[in-house]
């Protein structure tokens, strides 16, 4: 997997977000390449449902803990 994490937008206003590559499979312990099947790593419509949901209950776990904080200014 490849992650580049970027904080600005087009328009050069705040906007963190990360661009993720995942390959479409694995080497096996022979050393072959198995390819995934359907062509996605996960079921597509199972990540549309769980997704959302799980990263707002680990954002505000992070809040609740003390170990997320936003940023002061505008809109937080």
């Amino acid at each position: 997997m490849i992650a580049a994490l970027h904080t600005w937008g087009r328009t050069l206003c705040l906007h963190p977000h990360v661009h993720c590559l995942v390959t479409g499979g694995g080497v096996t312990a022979d050393g072959t390449w198995k390819p995934v099947r359907g062509g996605f790593l996960l079921p597509v419509r199972v990540v549309q449902a769980l997704f959302p949901g799980k990263l707002l209950a680990a954002l505000r776990e992070g809040l609740h803990r003390g170990t997320l904080r936003l940023p002061d200014g505008e809109g937080a």
